[in-house]
Order: C-alpha cells, then structure tokens, then sequence
C-alpha cells in the first residue's frame, strides 16, 4: 500500500521586515521563485524571541516586537531560481532576507 498527501498551499500574512507568519506551527515543503543576482537567506522559527543582556527569552510567542531566530537556507541567484526544500520544515515564522538585487516572484 502506498501512502499519498494532498498538501495544500498555504497562504501567508506579510509582516514587516520580510517576516511571514503562518498563522500557527505547521510542516511542510517551503517553495520559492526567484530572479535576479545575489544571494536570499530564509530562517524559519516556531516562535519569536527577545533579546536583553545577550539572553534569549521567549514571552508572548506571536509578540510583532520578537525577533526571528532559527535555522536557515541560503541560496545563490544567478539569473532564474525554483527552489523547493528537499526536507519538510516545521515553522511558523519564515523570515525572507535578500542581498543584491533579488526578486521574489513566487513564495
């Protein structure tokens, strides 16, 4: 027998500073169009954290003042770039940061 998903899309909200909040933690393959020259780094968190005395402290998970910390992708952009993570994620923030001149067509 053979095991099948029907992963749907999944709409996220524009934060500031390139932050997108999936609404709550989820799992899944993060897709992402590109163009352009230079470089995009994605961190992916489940929450949000704050910084004071150089400690991280997690209060109100969802707070807009929090701080996204977690691990990330980065890709080169030479032109046209589809990108698909080859693992699933867990995540409920992404935060999309661009060096150069780099387009975001599709996320």
């Amino acid at each position: 027998m053979v095991n099948t998903f029907d992963f749907a899309k999944k709409e996220f909200v524009n934060e500031t500073n390139g932050v997108y909040d999936a609404g709550y933690e989820t799992c899944g393959y993060v897709r992402l169009r590109a163009s352009g020259k230079r470089e995009i780094k994605l961190t992916y968190t489940e929450s949000k954290v704050f910084m004071e005395n150089g400690k991280r402290y997690k209060r109100r998970r969802d707070a807009e003042d929090g701080i996204v910390l977690g691990d990330c992708d980065r890709l080169k952009v030479d032109g046209a770039l589809d990108f698909e993570t080859f693992w699933m994620r867990t995540f409920r923030y992404i935060q999309i940061e661009t060096e150069g001149e780099v387009c975001i067509d599709s996320f």
